[in-house]
């Protein structure tokens, strides 16, 4: 679907796969000393509920919000399981060697698919509680300087701190 970002073009100014998965890989190798130096997600969905044009929107709005937008990636369709996915094929090492940060990477991921399932009408975790208790869980284990860091990175995660009505001083935790 989509090959971008990559610096270095092939002959008539075309990068071809294989030219590609080079080229991530030398500039993965910039950071030798990390373990996981590639990304690789893919978006799905059941059977055939969304349509190429569909993933693919939703495939480059994940690589956008999870932080790869500027990396060189590559985005692949299949249909060759019985349910339509994208491939999304990127590094964590940036051009200039720095890394793109993998904290709360799960979570982060996680917010961003319920986010897309509301977008494009999928299906929701219809018992949240279940793919927010390990967000809460870690985020409670951090040290924030303020409120709005915690919120923030809550937010990121599509879930919203509220004070408990219930219970001066706590706060609660929604989602949706």
């Amino acid at each position: 679907l989509e090959v971008a970002n990559f610096p270095l073009r092939g002959l008539n100014g075309v990068i071809t796969p294989s030219n590609a998965l080079d080229q991530l890989n030398i500039i993965a190798d910039k950071r030798s000393d990390v373990k996981y130096r590639q990304f690789h997600a893919v978006v799905s969905c059941k059977g055939q509920e969304m349509n190429k044009e569909q993933l693919y929107a939703a495939a480059k709005q994940y690589l956008i919000e999870m932080g790869y937008g500027e990396q060189p990636y590559l985005l692949y369709f299949h249909k060759d399981t019985n349910n339509n996915h994208v491939h999304i094929v990127s590094t964590r090492v940036r051009k200039d060697g720095s890394l793109i940060s993998d904290k709360f990477e799960k979570q982060r991921s996680l917010g961003i698919i319920n986010k897309l399932n509301r977008q494009y009408g999928q299906k929701v975790n219809a018992d949240n509680r279940e793919s927010a208790a390990p967000i809460i869980k870690e985020a409670l284990e951090w040290s924030f300087p303020n409120l709005a860091n915690l919120e923030e990175l809550l937010q990121r995660n599509d879930l919203t701190l509220k004070p408990d009505k219930k219970s001066k001083g706590n706060y609660a935790v929604y989602s949706g």
